[in-house]
C-alpha cells in the first residue's frame, strides 16, 4: 500500500471572523470614547457661569436658576466679581457659583422688582 503525499487541493482558507470582530469592537469602543469626550465637553461648557449680567434668578434648593424678572422673588444680577467684597452694594444677596478646577464666582443681586 502506498499513500500519496502529493498536492490534495488548495489549502483551506483563513477565517476572517476574528478579524471582523474585532475591528467592530474597536469601532463600537472608538464611537463610545468619542460620545464620552462629546459628553464631557458639553457638560464642562454648560457648567461655566450662564447667568448674564441684567439677567434673573432665584434660589431653588441651593443653587440659583434662571427665571423671568417678573417672577416673584426673582433677583437681578447687577455684576460677577471674583469675590463679594467686589460687589457693588454689599448689604443685597449675592450668589458664589464654585466649579472644581476654576475660581469661584459672585453674582451680586438685587430685587427685581
Amino acid at each position: 500500500m502506498r499513500y500519496d503525499d502529493g498536492p490534495s487541493g488548495p489549502p483551506p482558507a483563513k477565517s476572517k471572523r476574528g478579524l471582523i470582530i474585532g475591528i467592530v469592537v474597536a469601532a463600537v469602543l472608538l464611537l463610545g470614547l468619542v460620545g464620552a469626550g462629546v459628553t464631557w465637553a458639553l457638560s464642562k461648557s454648560s457648567s461655566g457661569s450662564s447667568f448674564a449680567v441684567n439677567s434673573c434668578v432665584q434660589k431653588s434648593d441651593d443653587k440659583a436658576v434662571a427665571v423671568a424678572c417678573s417672577t416673584a422673588g426673582a433677583y437681578q444680577i447687577v455684576s460677577k466679581v471674583d469675590t463679594v467684597e467686589k460687589c457693588p452694594d454689599r448689604n443685597q444677596p449675592y450668589v458664589v457659583l464654585q466649579q472644581s478646577g476654576k475660581p469661584d464666582e459672585v453674582l451680586c443681586l438685587k430685587p427685581a422688582h
